[in-house]
């Protein structure tokens, strides 16, 4: 077959639907072929971003909106001929009247929901009846509190009359789930072109399995969700008649409103689309509406922070020789921010128009397009993990014609050309030429790897199979260009090349990357919904911590959803390790009250772990937010350490503070102009505390620089440098700092964004291990009125800056840090973002770049790999104290409109000793567990005071918390005593008591792994003959009282040991798979004694045979460990641990003690803490081996009086529950462990109590 009929042959073929990307992990070795015909333009309305004239946007259609009530063929012919189709003859309006928005700042009310279940598409794998995925069962529980009555957040596209057979006209019914206000609110739309944007109608719009064929756009209001079902992607179809700039539109252009949209793009914010395939395959080449030409699309994507799109499928026509392809999977002509992830790209003419201010892409690819990305324009984009094969061109990096419109810089890491005869293209215009950062690529079967059409070649490939370490193109200022002429522009692999810290890498040498959790295999029924418990509200009132943390703690180890709402807190909630927190649209955790009102002393809203835990911590979709003065609030504490590459981490979860309804720090509340100490909402957004680690994937800190809400939002507009104009609805809200990490990593940051925070918005202090893949600030557009010295003075944490450089009526200095590296080490950073548009809220500093004084200050750091950093509206990019010189915004780090630096490493190799110690306010100790107060202690403690556990020395409430710390030191020396004396008493006659302990374990476990096997048979798939095959408790119902021969599989080992472990306290190496055969007589009355020929009926019974196969039994010869042996294993280092602690806790009364006290007695307790609890399961040993001596005394005695007095009821029978056996008898066994796995599995109970001390 020719390949021509090969390509047209596929185009003519089903429906490709993508799995799940996954980058291959060397050369491929094949390829498919090229598709013919040679990459075309992108449409003129993608590349003029800001002209209104010559093409330059696409404003000449005709439709405002979606379209609400079905069109037939006509009204669409109408709309492609130019006519208003609502004015036909008996034609229903297509758009309804939007709601009057005043009405949305409404007290809490109650919304109606439906009960939904996900309805199956007969071409696709069948689902059980009672199918519903968790993302269905979450929205159904979710509220919008501050939402009209009977506003609507769950929409299942359904409900309102989509079919999703392929062949019914689906737009109207998809636009009525995604537009109106409910499901018997069809009158009203949310938040359109009237509204600008809203915080409190939020939508999540499911699209259960099925194909959906579309004729005009499915437009995605404002703070929505679309989320299809991960296991079975919906397909949204386009029709042959589609009229429209793409099957998804996220910003409607007004028709003729001179390049008016919806939505200001750059306040676009809050929306996610999610599990999708977009079929373009049956589309014209082009089409029309009114006096607009679009070309076939998948999504029209212009959107800001706190958004994303993520594991989609777009598939396109071919290119062949009967006509070259233009579709575009996605196109994204503007916005400021989000990311894209999980998704593939197959045919048409460009796989992705980007043009954006700055941007992530995670995890793509490109198969078959002529062209795979079209960088339309930007300031900086970050790209990994992308994989292009046999595509005409990978990355077309030729931008707009105009300085102002160029593309600024691409880091692309990890990724893998495959047949692409040009990889990178870029203008032969040298000041229209990109920053260019290639690290880690692979080449196979690539002609040129950046290439000048028509010109020079820049990077060839030189084999067949070829990995770039590290090559840049673009201003770089290198090892050693302080001592010459400082820095140029330079093409080629760049020396010195990174060495890049072998904690960030995966085990191939890639950075590390992990995906959003989609726990698409984890059944609903083992997730636990917050609001199962009746007390906790989730409309904005009350407090609700105290349920929240106990609901937390009960549910440890299990998801646990929080249903979209507003989950008001006056205290700390606290996550421990091991916890799945799993938000819908942004659910929010709202602190407010007192507690957080002193700036004096900030409280943690949210503690993730306590300092020291390690394990894992998934965080997803959420939202966390204030409410009215919380001077004092620190929004989040992680302190957990992760137990393993990306063990602990969060995706899609932001930071708000102010700009939002019912957060009292409104436009109303917090006007520019005069500060109000009011409006004092945060001390710290987020902290990474000393020895913690984590993975954090599209995550924005935002100080609200204007209020959501407001009506005037609507009004904003923008020119050709991408600031608001005419923001009528500006806010001054002020949070002291934004991230201060201490971390010592390993960490990533993918796609964050840190704005408007007075000190800072990133600051690194004693760090290590940090990777940023794009991080993006604002600078506060109030100052420097107030300058950053106020409203919060620096000092209150570790090493907040001071500005004592800056004189003191210096305006442009005395202003808040983008970026701040003070003593750390081992920093990488690809695409950092920084700007500065405002002073004292007004415009016109942009043109001189005279708004900031400097964005990066630097002191005392070494190992620090900086590439692509581009700003605006400052002077110096890079201010390094110590000897080196500033890094200036002049013409020669200039390209377009920003500042564009490919490579900054002075500080690469070294330079540790280079800085300046006056620049620094604040404590530099490790301070408490908060790193709230000093640890010099200065409170006066009662040391005479004696407590005899750790639970008591807590429960004083009249004791400062750092006294206790202090405190805990001299309790523990107590507990020590005490469990020597104990060890004692309990040693008397254990030996002898043991084996009667083993015989009784061995009966436990005998009866329970059965019983705790057919309770969670969930885990297994079972085959039965005479029965079809499923999950085994499924199975177990449907054969119910009959005879059956079953094979049991175990599908799901981790949750099936883990359920055993957590109820039973069962552990792996107790339990075999066997053959379990009952015979049971007389089973299932017939109620009959008749009894038929050939029957297995005996007098109204039946005979039964039911048989296992795999079935969980108890183990032979199994072990059981003895706690005595960590007692004896310690020997004589017990006198040493009594003389450490005296001597410890004598270092801190004397004020010699030069470390954290915190710290100190963490680790005195860790040590302590085994040797208590070895004493104590000694005691449940003999206690167990008692009740077994009892139990067989009672069997004698038993047989006795059977013999005598037939049966006779026994006093005092032996309750396993009486002894608390299910949580000793798995800390028995974990303790008796080798030494290394029981002072691990002690570590969590042991610091849990600690901390509540110290």
């Amino acid at each position: 077959m020719k390949v021509s009929a090969l390509f047209m042959a596929a185009a003519a073929g089903p429906l490709l639907v993508l799995a799940h990307f996954t980058m291959p992990k060397g050369p491929v070795g094949t390829a498919v072929p090229l598709p013919p015909g040679k990459p075309q333009p992108a449409p003129p309305y993608a590349m003029g971003k800001f002209k209104a004239a010559n093409g330059g946007v696409p404003d000449q259609g005709i439709l405002n909106g979606p379209v609400l009530q079905p069109l037939n063929s006509t009204m669409l012919a109408a709309l492609h001929n130019g006519q208003d189709p609502s004015n036909e003859q008996h034609a229903p309006s297509p758009v309804p009247k939007p709601i009057n928005h005043a009405v949305v700042h409404h007290p809490a009310l109650n919304q109606s929901v439906l009960n939904h279940t996900a309805v199956g598409n007969s071409t696709l794998a069948p689902r059980r009846p009672d199918y519903k995925p968790w993302w269905v069962v979450i929205a159904e529980h979710s509220k919008m509190p501050l939402a009209p009555e009977g506003y609507q957040y769950y929409r299942n596209i359904k409900d309102f009359g989509a079919k999703g057979d392929g062949v019914t006209d689906d737009t109207a019914a998809i636009n009525r789930a995604a537009a109106t206000m409910s499901s018997a609110n069809l009158d009203h739309t949310r938040c359109g072109e009237d509204c600008g944007s809203t915080s409190v109608l939020q939508a999540l719009v499911y699209f259960p399995e099925g194909t959906y064929l579309v004729s005009s756009p499915i437009v995605q209001y404002y703070h929505t969700v679309f989320m299809g079902d991960f296991n079975n992607k919906p397909v949204i179809k386009g029709s042959a008649n589609f009229t429209g700039i793409a099957l998804i539109d996220s910003n409607v252009y007004v028709p003729k409103g001179g390049g008016r949209q919806w939505y200001y793009n750059q306040s676009n914010f809050l929306r996610q689309i999610r599990n999708m395939v977009f079929d373009m395959t049956g589309m014209s080449r082009t089409n029309k509406q009114g006096d607009q030409e679009y070309v076939p699309t998948g999504i029209h994507w212009q959107a800001g922070q706190a958004t994303s799109i993520s594991n989609c499928d777009f598939n396109m026509p071919l290119s062949s020789p009967n006509g070259t392809a233009t579709a575009v999977g996605i196109l994204m002509e503007n916005g400021s921010g989000g990311s894209i992830s999980d998704s593939t790209f197959k045919g048409g003419n460009i796989g992705l128009i980007a043009g954006s201010q700055q941007f992530t892409a995670i995890n793509l690819q490109f198969k078959s397009c002529l062209t795979a990305v079209k960088q339309a324009w930007n300031w900086g984009f970050t790209y990994k993990n992308i994989y292009i094969e046999s595509c005409a061109i990978g990355f077309d990096c030729i931008g707009a014609d105009t300085l102002q419109n160029g593309v600024g810089s691409i880091s692309l890491l990890d990724s893998h050309f495959n047949s692409v005869p040009n990889a990178i293209t870029i203008s032969e215009n040298v000041t229209q030429q990109p920053n260019l950062v290639l690290d880690n690529i692979l080449i196979e079967k690539v002609g040129a790897v950046v290439a000048v059409p028509g010109k020079e070649t820049l990077l060839k490939a030189t084999t067949q199979n070829t990995k770039l370490k590290q090559w840049v193109s673009g201003y770089q200022y290198l090892v050693g260009d302080a001592d010459g002429d400082g820095g140029k522009r330079r093409s080629g692999f760049i020396d010195p090349p990174i060495k890049k810290p072998a904690g960030l890498l995966d085990k191939d040498g890639n950075y590390f990357w992990q995906p959003k959790p989609t726990y698409q295999q984890t059944p609903e029924r083992l997730m636990k919904m917050l609001t199962d418990d009746p007390e906790i509200k989730l409309d904005g009132t009350g407090d609700q911590t105290e349920r929240i943390n106990a609901f937390l703690k009960q549910h440890v180890g299990k998801p646990i959803l929080f249903p979209a709402g507003i989950y008001q807190v006056k205290g700390t909630v606290f996550i421990p390790p091991n916890s799945v927190i799993i938000g819908t649209s942004w659910s929010q955790i709202r602190g407010t009250g007192d507690y957080f009102a002193d700036e004096n002393n900030p409280k943690v809203m949210v503690k993730v772990g306590s300092r020291g835990d390690q394990g894992k911590i998934e965080i997803s979709d959420m939202l966390f937010t204030v409410k009215g003065n919380t001077a004092g609030a620190i929004l989040m504490e992680w302190n957990i350490r992760d137990g393993g590459q990306g063990a602990a981490g969060m995706w899609d979860s932001h930071f708000r503070v102010g700009g939002a309804a019912d957060s009292d720090l409104q436009l109303a509340n917090c006007p520019v102009g005069k500060m109000n100490k009011k409006c004092q909402a945060a001390s710290m957004i987020m902290h990474l505390t000393p020895g913690s680690s984590g993975y954090f994937d599209n995550m924005w800190l935002w100080v609200a620089d204007h209020d959501l809400d407001n009506k005037a939002n609507a009004d904003t507009t923008q020119q050709v440098d991408g600031i608001p104009r005419n923001q009528k609805s500006q806010i001054s809200v002020y949070s002291g700092r934004g991230m201060l990490i201490e971390s010592t990593g390993p960490t990533w940051f993918y796609g964050t964004a840190s704005e408007h925070n007075q000190l800072y918005q990133y600051q690194l202090h004693k760090t290590s291990n940090v990777f940023f893949g794009h991080m993006q600030t604002e600078t506060p557009y109030y100052q420097p009125n107030p300058t950053a010295l106020e409203p919060y003075k620096p000092g209150k944490f570790p090493a907040d800056p001071n500005f004592s450089r800056c004189d003191k009526d210096d305006k442009s200095c005395n202003t808040a840090w983008a970026l701040r590296v003070i003593e750390s080490t081992d920093i990488v950073i690809y695409g950092a973002g920084l700007y500065s548009f405002f002073q004292d809220n007004k415009l016109g500093c942009t043109k001189d770049e005279s708004c900031q004084q400097s964005m990066v200050e630097t002191s005392f750091s070494e190992r620090l790999w900086m590439y692509n950093i581009f700003t605006k509206g400052n002077k110096e990019i890079v201010s390094p104290r110590g000897i080196l010189p500033n890094l200036n915004f002049d013409n020669s780090t200039r390209n377009g409109f920003t500042s564009e630096v490919a490579a900054w490493l002075p500080l690469a190799l070294g330079g540790g000793d280079y800085g300046d110690d006056s620049i620094n306010s604040g404590d530099d100790d490790d301070g408490d567990e908060d790193q709230i107060e000093d640890a010099s202690m200065s409170v006066k403690c009662d040391l005479g005071r004696e407590f005899n556990s750790l639970e008591e020395l807590d429960a004083a409430a009249d004791i400062p918390t750092d006294c206790k710390t202090i405190m805990a030191a001299k309790t523990m020396a107590n507990i020590l005593d005490h469990v020597l004396d104990e060890y004692k008493e309990v040693d008397k006659g254990y030996d002898d008591h043991f084996g009667y302990y083993e015989t009784y374990m061995n009966h436990f476990a005998e009866e329970q792994i059965p019983v705790g096997a057919t309770k969670h048979a969930q885990f297994f798939d079972c085959v039965a003959k005479g029965y079809t095959s499923g999950p085994c408790d499924a199975m177990l119902k449907e054969v119910n009282n009959d005879s059956f021969d079953m094979a049991w599989t175990l599908r799901d080992k981790t949750g099936f040991l883990d359920a055993m472990s957590n109820e039973f306290g069962i552990l792996e190496n107790w339990i075999k798979y066997g053959v379990d055969g009952t015979p049971l007589h007389c089973f299932g009355k017939t109620g009959s004694s008749r009894k038929d020929p050939g029957s297995d009926e005996v007098d109204g019974c039946k005979n039964s045979q039911r048989v296992k196969r795999g079935f969980p039994q108890k183990a032979d010869n199994i072990k059981f460990p003895n706690p005595k042996e960590v007692i004896m294993g310690a020997g004589n280092n017990l006198q040493t641990l009594q003389i450490k602690i005296a001597a410890t806790y004598a270092d801190m009364v004397l004020g010699q003690w030069n470390g954290s006290y915190a710290d100190a007695v963490e680790v005195l307790a860790i040590p302590v803490g085994l040797m208590q609890q070895a004493i104590e399961s000694m005691k449940d040993v003999k206690a167990k081996a008692k009740a077994e001596e009892e139990e067989e005394k009672k069997k004698l005695t038993n047989l006795i009086l059977t013999i005598v007095f037939a049966v006779v009821p026994l006093v005092g029978e032996f309750s396993a529950t009486a002894f608390g056996f299910v949580g000793i008898a798995r800390l028995i066994a974990t303790i008796g462990q080798v030494a290394n796995a029981a002072l691990i599995s002690r570590i969590s109970w042991t610091l849990r109590k600690v901390r509540r001390s110290c």
